[in-house]
């Protein structure tokens, strides 16, 4: 798939010995400058020029005192009858007009798994300013990050800035105007500025600050301090995995008293043009209405599955004995998000509040595995450990009955959705199985008062002695 600009809105720098000899033997096929200028603007349609304004133009694009724009260059190659193929491979970079920083990218421009990868990595992770046109990816962990950079590489993007966002616990009734918070490294003094955080349980203040120019590797030590506390803060970003830092703030909550981040801050006008127009994403924060467009969804699946591994990187929770979940306040963006994974034979199901795509079962597991990569260290390790915890406590086709008295016995006493919950299975059909139980005397219940507690009987532990061999390690 090509990504589709309007070619009278950019310009592109061609090799130079290719675009002057294109220009001057136009010039001679059309017997002057004049004449070329005239042709172009009848024939070719390029009503946007006068003869004169489109003449100056020319001789300046020879000289390359300004690049060319792309649907000049392409009416020149097509009046010198110049194999298309041909005339796009002298393309070096795509700019807007007015901006700074080219696209170092050839023409026409592939949507490929990059370009997959990056917006919807923006769009689930990072934002559009409005303002200054930047593209801002946050993340706490430096593998999502240095994926996000390497994919930016390939469609062309060699600028970027990074920063490091430090959050901090303070006490509540501290003001912003008696803490300071010095860099030891470098004895400066750093910017604050703090929010209230309103939760169920209490409130909680927190305070930022950012460092800029900071890189994987690097280690920073703050001393925080006002008229009633004072406390360390260290900070170490890795080169791979989670950012680590410390607090040393004495506290009875329990809570993380610091959350660091890495901010990648991207200035490019047509990186930003092409996010914003082609794979629509809204400037701005809006988590509440993102959605994932059709250029992306009508993706082959290999390409596609790019978009969703970033996803799983940014967004997803790995739940132990369960399945996976993908939190998002955008209804749409989750039923989007599920007809994806429907390509891919993938089933999920949104919670009863919408805010939840949830993943459960061991054939949707195992596909997740086959098709994607969650991208983290962290997270993959976790979607390996469910898998293998999940075929420890798979039960051969017929024995189910075996494996909620298995989960009984360890548990000792249980309600039927504590044995549930202790086996790992999920659904209705357990209810089956826990009368059938009751049934054969095999279980017993100890309390009638909803919710009921059942303990494995004499006869139970007979019949899970018999079929101990399912369970052996």
């Amino acid at each position: 798939m090509i990504i589709k600009i309007p070619e009278e809105e950019f310009t592109v720098d061609v090799e130079q010995e290719f675009l002057s000899k294109l220009i001057e033997e136009s010039i001679k096929k059309a017997n002057g400058t004049g004449n070329l200028s005239a042709i172009l603007i009848n024939k070719y349609n390029l009503k946007e020029y006068t003869k004169r304004s489109l003449a100056d133009s020319l001789r300046k694009w020879q000289r390359k005192r300004h690049l060319i724009y792309l649907n000049a260059y392409i009416k020149l190659g097509s009046y010198r009858a110049i194999d298309k193929d041909i005339l796009y491979s002298k393309v070096l970079s795509i700019k807007l007009p007015r901006g700074k920083i080219s696209l170092k990218t050839s023409y026409p421009i592939k949507l490929n798994s990059a370009w997959a990868f990056l917006s919807e990595c923006i769009r689930s992770e990072g934002h559009l300013t409005k303002l200054k046109k930047r593209i801002i990816l946050e993340n706490t962990d430096v593998d999502l990050i240095q994926e996000f950079k390497k994919n930016a590489r390939k469609v062309g993007v060699s600028n970027f800035r990074q920063s490091l966002k430090v959050k901090f616990m303070v006490p509540l009734d501290a003001r912003l105007s008696e803490v300071k918070v010095i860099n030891l490294n470098s004895d400066e003094e750093k910017k604050l500025h703090r929010r209230i955080l309103k939760l169920k349980d209490c409130d909680r203040q927190e305070m930022i600050f950012t460092e800029s120019n900071a890189s994987a590797g690097d280690s920073f030590n703050y001393l925080v301090k006002s008229k009633s506390f004072q406390f360390n803060i260290a900070v170490h970003i890795p080169k791979a995995g989670k950012i680590k830092a410390d607090s040393t703030l004495q506290t009875d909550r329990i809570c993380q008293k610091v959350t660091p981040s890495l901010i990648v801050t991207i200035g490019n006008s047509i990186f930003y043009r092409i996010l914003s127009k082609t794979f629509q994403i809204q400037p701005g924060r809006k988590s509440h209405k993102i959605f994932i467009p059709g250029v992306i969804k009508q993706l082959p699946k290999g390409t596609l599955k790019h978009a969703i591994n970033s996803i799983l990187a940014a967004e997803s929770t790995i739940l132990p004995q369960h399945g996976i979940a993908i939190t998002s306040l955008s209804k749409q963006y989750l039923n989007d998000l599920k007809e994806i994974f429907l390509k891919f034979n993938i089933t999920s199901k949104i919670d009863k509040k919408q805010r939840t795509l949830l993943i459960f079962g061991f054939r949707n597991v195992d596909k997740l595995n086959e098709n994607f990569d969650f991208i983290l260290k962290s997270k993959n390790n976790s979607l390996k450990d469910l898998i293998e915890s999940r075929k420890e406590i798979h039960a051969p086709h017929g024995l189910a009955k075996s494996l909620y008295l298995k989960s009984l016995d360890e548990l000792g006493t249980a309600t039927s959705i504590g044995i549930r919950n202790h086996a790992g299975r999920f659904g209705n059909s357990f209810r089956l199985y826990i009368n059938e139980l009751l049934n054969k005397e095999y279980i017993k219940v100890v309390n009638n008062i909803k919710p009921k507690t059942y303990i494995i009987t004499d006869i139970g532990k007979i019949y899970l002695e018999e079929n101990k061999t399912y369970w052996v390690d």
